[in-house]
């Protein structure tokens, strides 16, 4: 880790899951070919997004994917 090179100390907190890390091992497992950002694991998961720059939608959507990765693998 490089907060443990850098001497720097992190308070790591283990309910905080970043999404990216876990979209990118899930894309690696499955075979998805693209970058697993959010509206790539939006369309994987068929998931429709009715305006994007709603941060509420935004949310609800990031944890309806989390939901669904967890239940697959």
């Amino acid at each position: 880790m490089a907060s443990k090179k850098a001497s720097i100390p992190f308070d790591y907190d283990r309910h905080t899951l970043e999404m990216w890390t876990l979209g990118y091992i899930y894309t690696l497992n499955y075979g998805i070919k693209k970058m697993p950002t959010f509206n790539t694991l939006l369309d994987h998961f068929h998931l429709p997004q009715k305006n994007p720059r709603n941060a509420l939608e935004r949310v609800r959507s990031a944890a309806e994917i989390f939901r669904r990765i967890i239940k697959t693998v």
